[in-house]
C-alpha cells in the first residue's frame, strides 16, 4: 500500500557552497513556486498604517506587554498602528487561517524534538499558501528554501554549518523576529503526587504525567489549566484550539516519543533505521493487541491512513489540503508501505537526525475519520482550507492513548480516565521502547482556572495537586516557601516573537527594510526584564543555544534604536528612511515615493 506524498524537496546532491552561491547578487530572492495575489501599492504622502495582533492579558501577559511596547514605539515614530487584541482562539484564526493582520506577537510552540528542523514547517515556501501552523508568515525565499532542504538532507557533520547559514539568512530576511525565551514554572503538591526529578519530567508532557507517583494511593489527580480551549474542543488537528498538545498526547499514541532527549518507540514495539544517501527508511513493528478507545484494533492501516490524511485532509478535492497541524513534521515522508497488520515501512527524504520528528504525530483511527469525511461530502459547498469541519470541529476523541475522555464541561473542566487496555497499563515494554510504567492516576481531572495567582493559592491550600499550565511570571513570587509545594522552573522550548505577514503590503517581499526598521523598535533586554519580571532571556535566534552559532548568540547588545528602554527617535526614523519613508510636518511617517 503506497502513499502518494505531497511534493518533496529536490533530492539531488546538495552542497553548502552551492546553496550560498545562490544568494550572491540576490539578497532576498523570491521562490518561483508561489504566485502572489497581493501587489505592492504605495500611496505617496499617505501615512503608514499597520495592524498589530496579540492576545489579552488573561491569556498571556507577556505577549500583550510586548505588543504594547511595540505599539508605543511605532506611534512615536509616526506609524498609524491599530492594536488588535483577540482571545487566543480568535487570534490564531486571524493569524494562522485567515492571515488578515500585518504584525502579530505570539509564542511559537516548538515540538519536543527541539530540533532546528521545526523551521522547515515555519518558513518553507511550499507552505506559504496553506493555512495552518505551517508558514504563518506566508514567506517565500529561494535561499532560505534551499538551506532548509539542505539541513534536512545533510550528514550530521555538515548539518551544523547549514543551520548556521540558515539562521544568517533568516536574520537578513526578517520574516519574524525572536524576542525572548521565558522560564516555565509549575507546581506539584508532594504530599499527593511526587516525581523523582520534577525538573527533568515536568507535567508538561505525556512522560511527566506517567512518572508522577501517588503518595496516598489516590487514584485521582486534580490539575489546573489556565486555558479553556481543551475543554471546548478535543480535535487533535484544530490549530486554533491547541498549543503544546500535551492532552492530545495523553489521548493519542504516536509511533515514537522523546524520552530524555532521545526518540524511542512508543506505539511501535521496535524499529530499524537504514540510511541511503539523503534518504532514511524506517521498518517498524507495532505493538500487538493495542486498541482504540472504542474497542477497535490499532493496525498498520491506521498508521498509513494517518500520514495520508495529514498530507491531504481533502482527498476528493482537486487541490491538496494539508492538515493545519503536523504538516511540517510529516513533510519529509516520501512513501509508506504496509506489509501486514502490524508491520510497515516509512521512507523519508531526510537524514536520520530529522526523520524522527515524523514519528511523533498522533495516530488516528481510520474508521472514525473516514466516517467524518463521508459526512462532510454531503455538503454542497466546500469551506476554504483550514476551515473544514474535520480539522476544526469539536469531536469526541477516539485515540489509543493511555487516557480516554470521560466527560467535560465546556470552559470549566475536562476529565480523562485511564485506558485499561493500553500497553502501559498491561505492561510489556519492548527492548528499545520508552518506559511505559503503569500510570498511577486512574483519573486526570483538569479544571480551568484562568488566573495564575489563583492557581498558586489553590495549590498552596491543597485544593489541587498540580498546575498543568505554566504560571505566568507575575505570580511566581507568590509561590510559598513550603516543602509540600514542589516548584519546577525550566527554560521553555517555546519563544516569543514578532511575526510579519510578508504577503501583505507594506511588509511584503519588497518591505524587507521596513521589517528591519520595525524590529529595531524592540528593546529585548527591557522586555525580558520588565515584561516578564526578569523571568525570560532575550534571544537572537529561534533555535536552542546548542544550535546557535557564536556570531549570532545574544551578547546583550541588540539592534534596538535607543538605550536603556528609551527610544532614540532620530536613530529609529533614519532606519525607516532607508525603507523609503519620511516624516512629514506633523511627525507622521509617510511614503517618500
Amino acid at each position: 500500500m503506497n502513499w502518494t506524498s505531497v511534493p518533496s524537496p529536490s533530492t539531488g546532491p546538495v552542497r553548502r557552497r552551492s546553496v550560498l552561491a545562490a544568494a550572491v547578487g540576490a539578497l532576498l530572492p523570491t521562490s518561483g513556486c508561489v504566485t502572489r495575489g497581493v501587489e505592492t501599492v504605495v500611496d505617496d504622502g499617505r501615512q503608514v498604517s499597520l495592524s498589530l495582533a496579540t492576545v489579552p492579558t488573561d491569556d498571556d501577559r507577556g505577549a500583550i506587554r510586548i505588543a504594547r511596547h511595540l505599539e508605543s514605539n511605532l506611534e512615536a515614530v509616526g506609524v498609524d498602528v491599530t492594536l488588535d487584541v483577540r482571545p487566543r482562539a480568535g487570534f490564531l484564526e486571524a493569524v494562522l487561517l485567515d492571515r488578515d493582520v500585518d504584525l502579530f506577537v505570539d509564542r511559537y510552540p516548538v515540538d519536543a524534538a527541539a530540533d532546528p528542523d521545526f523551521l522547515y514547517g515555519a518558513l518553507h515556501s511550499r507552505f506559504a499558501t496553506q493555512p495552518g501552523r505551517q508558514n504563518p508568515f506566508e514567506f517565500t525565499d529561494e535561499t532560505v528554501d534551499r538551506l532548509l532542504e539542505a539541513q534536512r538532507l545533510a550528514s550530521e557533520a555538515e548539518r551544523r554549518g547549514y543551520v548556521a547559514d540558515l539562521l544568517d539568512a533568516i536574520v537578513a530576511a526578517k520574516p519574524f523576529e525572536p524576542i525572548c525565551r521565558p522560564t516555565e514554572h509549575r507546581l506539584v503538591r508532594s504530599d499527593r503526587f511526587e516525581v523523582d526529578d520534577l525538573d527533568d519530567a515536568p507535567v508538561a508532557s505525556r512522560a511527566g504525567y506517567l512518572h508522577l507517583a501517588s503518595v496516598e494511593d489516590d487514584d485521582r489527580l486534580h490539575a489546573l489549566l489556565t486555558d479553556t480551549r481543551p475543554s471546548r474542543n478535543c480535535n487533535p488537528l484544530s490549530v486554533t484550539m491547541r498549543r503544546r498538545g500535551t492532552i492530545v498526547d495523553l489521548l493519542y499514541d504516536s509511533l515514537g516519543t522523546y524520552e530524555d532527549g532521545t526518540l524511542r518507540p512508543w506505539l511501535a514495539d521496535s524499529w530499524t533505521w537504514e540510511q541511503d544517501g539523503h534518504s532514511t527508511t524506517i521498518s517498524l513493528s507495532l505493538r500487538e493487541g493495542c486498541r482504540f478507545h472504542d474497542g477497535q484494533p490499532v493496525t498498520a492501516d491506521d498508521v498509513a491512513f494517518t500520514y495520508r490524511f495529514l498530507a491531504d485532509t481533502a482527498p476528493d478535492s482537486a487541490f491538496p489540503s494539508p492538515a493545519p497541524r503536523y504538516s511540517g513534521r510529516i513533510s519529509a515522508v516520501d512513501d509508506l508501505e504496509v506489509h501486514d497488520e502490524y508491520a510497515l515501512t516509512i521512507s523519508l527524504e531526510a537524514a536520520e537526525a530529522v526523520a524522527g520528528r515524523a514519528l511523533t504525530v498522533p495516530i488516528l483511527a481510520e474508521h472514525v475519520w473516514q466516517e467524518r469525511l463521508a459526512s462532510e461530502r454531503g455538503h454542497r459547498s466546500s469551506p476554504p482550507q483550514g476551515h473544514r469541519e474535520p480539522v476544526t470541529g469539536d469531536v469526541d476523541p477516539v485515540g489509543s492513548g493511555v487516557y480516554r475522555l470521560a466527560n467535560r464541561s465546556k470552559r470549566d473542566s475536562l476529565t480523562l480516565e485511564r485506558h485499561e487496555e493500553h500497553f502501559a497499563v498491561r505492561g510489556g515494554d519492548g527492548e528499545e521502547s520508552a518506559a511505559a510504567a503503569t500510570p498511577p492516576a486512574v483519573e486526570l481531572h483538569f479544571e480551568v482556572d484562568p488566573n495564575s495567582a489563583s492557581m498558586v493559592e489553590r495549590i498552596a491550600d491543597g485544593d489541587a495537586d498540580v498546575t498543568a499550565s505554566p504560571i505566568q511570571a507575575y505570580a511566581v513570587n507568590r509561590v510559598p516557601a513550603d516543602d509540600v509545594v514542589e516548584h519546577a522552573a525550566q527554560p521553555s522550548r517555546t519563544f516569543y516573537y514578532l511575526g510579519f505577514n510578508t504577503r501583505r503590503t507594506p511588509c511584503d517581499e519588497d518591505g524587507v527594510e521596513l521589517r528591519r526598521a520595525i524590529t529595531r523598535l524592540l528593546d529585548k533586554s527591557t522586555l525580558a526584564e520588565n515584561g516578564f519580571d526578569g523571568d525570560a532571556v532575550p534571544i537572537s535566534t529561534p533555535v536552542p543555544d546548542a544550535w546557535t552559532p557564536a556570531a549570532l548568540a545574544w551578547d546583550g547588545d541588540d539592534d534596538f534604536a535607543g538605550n536603556d528602554g528609551d527610544l532614540d527617535l532620530e536613530t529609529a526614523r533614519s532606519a525607516f528612511e532607508r525603507a523609503g519613508l519620511r516624516s512629514d510636518e506633523d511627525g507622521r511617517l509617510v511614503w517618500e515615493y
